[in-house]
């Protein structure tokens, strides 16, 4: 049988002022240490992700900008460019003719200027 002595008195009252000793001093301390790196983490992953929702929303705008400037470029492009049947490499409406002569260039060049001019300065 287990005899109760000053020994196992003195063991257990050892044990528990270690453990307050550890607890106030070692325990809590790292452990709310541990919890306020967890929230900056936290917080700076919520800053991140906004900032990426942000960045992907601009990126989303930009396109739609660009879709729409091809849109109106296409639009507004002369009737010489439009029924010119050579071989045409389209990239997003802006059309580089290739294998045609010089002054069919220069002509498609002249309209183009003009056109841009025109719609830059809303004449």
């Amino acid at each position: 049988m287990l005899s109760i002595t000053v020994t196992l008195v003195v063991q257990a009252l050892n044990f528990l002022i270690s453990w307050w000793i550890l607890d106030t001093f070692l325990f809590r301390p790292y452990v709310s240490e541990i919890f306020k790196e967890r929230k900056i983490k936290s917080l700076k992953e919520d800053a991140v992700s906004s900032e990426i929702q942000a960045l992907s929303a601009a990126r989303e705008e930009k396109r739609q900008f660009l879709k729409e400037v091809d849109r109106e470029f296409s639009r507004a492009l002369p009737a010489v460019v439009q029924d010119v049947s050579l071989k045409t490499v389209s990239e997003r409406s802006f059309f580089h003719i290739q294998e045609c002569d010089i002054t069919t260039q220069k002509m498609v060049t002249k309209d183009l200027v003009a056109m841009l001019v025109k719609r830059i300065t809303h004449v």
